[in-house]
């Protein structure tokens, strides 16, 4: 298993793309606590290092792969990884990870075919791109939300009927928009692929093989980042007393292929679970773009 793990992992810049979900994860984690000491700001910088650094999440992703693992579909998902067109798109989508200053696409004024546009769309459905997208930052904003719960003034708090509505609402409201942003990246970071070339990696996509593979990749994410969260999330109310109060729910707007920079007053801002969820994910290869 392990010969096959590290060749998967390999094909697919696994590591270059956990690297940046760390670093989204990381400063997003700084947004909307309220105004924090430089002391405390760095604690939390320190716990969200630790729980989600790269090595951490591939540790745990490694682990839960094994025991969902399948041979001969995994065979067929490194044949098609390793194939001329499979090792482009991974480089797409790694390259897509680094802002290079250029210009976005303007799809409103040049606006792609239909063709085009059903095949992105059929890419993130089959994918589970939004989905997934959406699962992750929300398994983050609940075990923040619920480790948080027991400091607040009882007025304040929440039952777990009320938490989880008011979080089916939030994930709700911000599946729309963050299926936007998906699409959007997905345009723009294979818009150097032909119409025929995307149409194969659709049907790879939807294959059996293709299925499998996205299933295992998504749940195992699914897995190490709600550990890593329950983790960060109860370390963070014990050892940042400053930061106890309630995370704001409420998605705020955010723009698509925008990547976030920490700033000087980024601590008064409120958590975006959009803008989490656009700053950290990649190319579909190993999850959401």
């Amino acid at each position: 298993m392990e010969a096959r793990w590290i060749r998967c992992s390999s094909v697919l810049g696994l590591k270059v793309q956990l690297e940046s979900l760390s670093a989204g994860v990381r400063v997003q984690f700084l947004l909307g606590r309220g105004r924090l000491s430089g002391e405390d700001r760095l604690t939390i910088d320190r716990i969200v290092s630790e729980r989600f650094s790269a090595a951490a999440l591939y540790a745990r992703i490694r682990l839960e792969f094994g025991q969902n693992l399948e041979s001969a579909k995994l065979a067929k998902a490194l044949e098609w990884y390793g194939s001329p067109l499979g090792k482009r798109i991974t480089g797409l989508e790694l390259a897509s990870l680094v802002p290079d200053g250029g210009q976005i696409p303007d799809f409103e004024n040049d606006r792609p075919s239909e063709r085009r546009l059903d095949l992105v769309r059929r890419l993130d459905a089959g994918g589970g791109a939004s989905d997934t997208t959406v699962d992750v930052t929300m398994a983050v904003v609940r075990s923040l939300t619920r480790a948080f719960q027991p400091a607040l003034p009882a007025v304040a708090r929440l039952s777990r009927g009320q938490l989880e509505r008011e979080l089916t609402q939030v994930r709700n409201l911000t599946l729309e928009r963050i299926r936007r942003a998906c699409l959007l990246n997905m345009l723009t970071a294979y818009r150097d692929l032909t119409d025929q070339e995307l149409e194969q990696y659709v049907r790879f996509v939807e294959s059996e093989g293709g299925q499998w593979y996205m299933s295992v990749m998504n749940g195992t994410l699914l897995i190490a980042v709600d550990a890593a969260a329950e983790a960060t999330a109860t370390e963070l109310a014990a050892a940042v007393p400053s930061a106890r109060r309630r995370p704001s729910l409420a998605p705020t707007r955010q723009g698509a292929r925008k990547r976030i920079a920490p700033k000087s007053d980024s601590a008064d801002e409120t958590v975006s679970s959009e803008s989490m969820a656009i700053e950290m994910y990649p190319g579909l290869s190993a999850w959401a773009p």
